[in-house]
């Protein structure tokens, strides 16, 4: 894996003055250079801390200036806040699309992936029904020690457990071994991308808590001068 500096500083953000939520870290190992899915991901995870970091650096300017006993910052008159809080709320909503078009693609091809294939001949399909069928009077041991062979094990996995007389835990298991075994690129491909959209949304459900926050106060004035600009959380 590559060795990288995760792009965020910081694993939480201020969704309220005072008040934070968990807004994580990027996996420094994922890529994000790309095209595929884990890019695609990062991509939608720095629109999404960009929305963010104006409502949590707004908020801690407000804190920062409750502590302190001074006048509250200048945010903008309450008529501009509110309309870009519900623009961002769109943009938050129009990410979260492009998310679940990933997340369908990862899902597509997790499934689509299969221990074995079956395109064979009508004589080798009756074959493995009936091993199915004699597993079905074998000892547990025995069943267990089958399913070290290849033959035996495509026979138990082409249906479900009970057929086999194993049970579903112990299926899924075998199942899931030989699925590693034959395709180990393409299923640390989908652990990437399921860990990167797991990633993208924790920030986006800080992002959401801060905009429901913002739209609750936008409802009187906010005077005094406005907050600095400070370094973004993404470069």
């Amino acid at each position: 894996m590559t060795d990288r500096k995760s792009p965020v500083s910081r694993f939480s953000m201020m969704w309220a003055p005072g008040k934070t939520t968990t807004l994580g870290y990027w996996p420094p190992e994922l890529e994000t250079n790309g095209t595929g899915w884990t890019s695609q991901a990062f991509q939608t995870h720095r629109e999404t801390l960009a929305i963010a970091k104006k409502y949590s650096d707004a908020n801690e300017a407000l804190l920062m200036a409750q502590q302190s006993n001074k006048p509250p910052p200048d945010l903008g008159d309450v008529v501009t806040r509110n309309q870009k809080a519900r623009q961002d709320y769109k943009r938050l909503a129009a990410l979260a699309n492009k998310l679940s078009a990933i997340e369908k693609e990862v899902a597509s091809k997790e499934a689509a992936l299969k221990p074995f294939d079956y395109n064979d001949s009508l004589r080798d399909a009756m074959l493995r029904q009936e091993m199915r069928a004699h597993m079905r009077t074998m000892t547990e041991e025995q069943r267990k020690s089958a399913m070290r062979d290849p033959s035996w094990r495509s026979a138990a996995l082409e249906t479900d457990a009970q057929l086999s007389g194993i049970s579903p835990t112990y299926h899924k298991a075998i199942a899931d071994e030989t699925l590693r075994a034959r395709y180990p690129d393409a299923l640390r491909g989908i652990s990437d991308a399921q860990q990167a959209i797991q990633t993208v949304m924790t920030a986006m459900n800080a992002a959401e808590k801060a905009l429901e926050h913002e739209l609750k106060v936008t409802e009187g004035a906010v005077p005094g001068p406005a907050p600095e600009a400070s370094k973004p959380w993404v470069e």
